[in-house]
């Protein structure tokens, strides 16, 4: 069952009863790694990242996920006003939208991407059931090459910095490759980002969305954030399918300095 097949009462009960269960982040959380599909199933293990969010501590939300492609954009975001889902209609955050065209010449306001089965809806709709008021942006990868992972990085480092917001990256890592997970951490614990770079692009990865964690681990490092993956054998998480959902929160330890 698609969680757009619950109720808004459903599913606020669900967070209410995670955020029981769960110790809060200690500080305010600026990125989250997201399963990129949320059902029934895994609605408690999503629950678990979604209510450590503080409701009135964002105003705007961007929506990261893999979707490559042969696109000629590569950066694209699509062109709505608002997106709807059975819980209400979210308004796009036009400014911030423009402002990233501004800042990097990939990003581009287009649709030849877009599907209503992105990952984003499943996001909004917990995210409608945790915030107040607040507006988003989505922006899909198209062409996964290191470089554009890197611009893509340094543009929200740029733009989301001072702004109340909040940057969700869609991925998956199946339980059954916890080895694989081992390896990611290494990678990330040693800052070692040409060693997580090259595994990545080696062909190797059983990631759903390889670019998506990457921008991520790398804005993380950017804004020096520590990252906290359900996978990790000291996580307070329940156990769930996959090994990447997670948080990143302010603290003095940098990841890729």
């Amino acid at each position: 069952m698609n969680i757009s097949d619950l109720t808004g009462e459903e599913i606020k009960r669900s967070l209410s009863e995670s955020a029981k269960r769960h110790p809060s982040a200690g500080e305010t959380i600026r990125i989250l790694f997201a399963p990129t599909r949320i059902d029934r199933y895994n609605l408690d293990e999503a629950g678990a990242l979604y209510s450590q969010l503080c409701p009135d501590d964002y105003e705007t939300v961007v929506i990261v996920e893999s979707s490559p492609s042969e696109q000629k954009k590569k950066l694209p975001m699509p062109s709505h006003k608002q997106f709807k889902t059975s819980l209400g209609a979210v308004p796009v955050d036009d400014k911030l939208r423009n402002d990233l065209c501004d800042e990097d010449d990939d990003f581009y306001i287009d649709d030849q991407a877009y599907h209503d089965s992105m990952s984003l809806y499943d996001q909004l709709i917990l995210l409608q059931s945790q915030l107040e008021e607040f507006k988003v942006v989505s922006i899909q990868i198209t062409d996964e090459h290191p470089d554009i992972i890197r611009e893509l990085a340094h543009a929200l480092e740029e733009v989301l910095g001072p702004r109340p917001a909040l940057t969700i990256f869609c991925c998956n890592l199946d339980e059954s490759h916890r080895n694989e997970f081992d390896i990611l951490s290494d990678y990330i614990e040693t800052d070692d980002l040409s060693g997580l770079m090259n595994h990545l692009n080696s062909g190797e990865s059983y990631i759903n969305g390889k670019s998506s964690f990457l921008a991520g681990t790398l804005l993380a490092g950017l804004w020096g954030l520590e990252i906290k993956f359900a996978g990790a054998s000291d996580s307070d998480f329940p156990a769930g399918s996959n090994l990447l959902s997670g948080y990143a929160e302010k603290t003095p330890h940098q990841i890729f300095g």
